[in-house]
């Protein structure tokens, strides 16, 4: 066997073990601290922005950020697509 196909295997497979050890590392943390994510922090800012604009009855205003984030996602993803 090729001593740089050995090396390249071995680079593999701990690449590959290194991500799955993150994985089973971030699993454990969210467990423990639902928090720890910034997904998780923005989530719960979109919770409670829901809430509220529900609460104040205010359907025209989130139907206007709404549309504003789709728009500014689809510009976005077309400047990216046009680069």
């Amino acid at each position: 066997m090729n001593l740089s196909y050995f090396s390249d295997a071995l680079a593999a497979a701990l690449s590959v073990a290194i991500v799955f050890a993150y994985h089973a590392f971030l699993r454990q943390r969210v467990r423990r601290d639902p928090g720890y994510t910034i997904q998780a922090v923005l989530n719960q800012g979109r919770i409670a922005w829901v809430e509220r604009i529900m609460a104040e009855n205010q359907g025209i205003l989130a139907v206007q950020t709404l549309r504003n984030a789709i728009m500014g996602a689809s510009f976005f993803a077309s400047t990216a697509v046009a680069l």
